[in-house]
């Protein structure tokens, strides 16, 4: 199929495949799959994408980390809310209390993520800084 390889004594090169070579062999199964996604509707993208997301939330991690967002996302939503006025609260005192608690309920979960992963960080630091020595 490719020519042999050449040399010229200290250097081995692998010439690159001509046009007849790429054009006389059969697909392999990943350029089929490949070829086939790539022309697939927008419904069947949209599709294998709710399935690759639902595959994911499946799973521990991508649990917490859908919960999470929704949280981040829910609070956030409703202090710009609250601040608009598009909900409606008895008094402006109250709408204060409430922008105040979901101000307070995204400060802390932005705190899990930027103080409770602390082990984690020191842990991939240590390991970047020790791998990039050995180099």
């Amino acid at each position: 199929m490719y020519p042999p390889v050449q040399s010229d004594g200290k250097h081995a090169r692998i010439p690159s495949p001509t046009l007849e070579d790429v054009e006389g062999r059969e697909d392999h199964e990943l350029d089929t799959h490949v070829k086939n996604v790539l022309a697939s509707s927008k419904r069947a993208k949209a599709k294998r994408a709710a399935r690759g997301f639902w595959a994911f939330v499946k799973t521990p991690i991508g649990a917490f980390t859908a919960i999470y967002g929704f949280l981040c996302a829910f609070w956030g939503a409703a202090i710009v809310l609250f601040l608009l006025g598009w909900i409606p609260t008895s008094s402006k005192d109250t709408q204060d209390k409430w922008v105040e608690i979901s101000s307070q309920v995204c400060n802390g979960l932005f705190t899990v993520t930027g103080v409770g992963l602390i082990p984690w960080r020191v842990i991939d630091t240590y390991s970047e800084s020790h791998y990039r020595s050995l180099g």
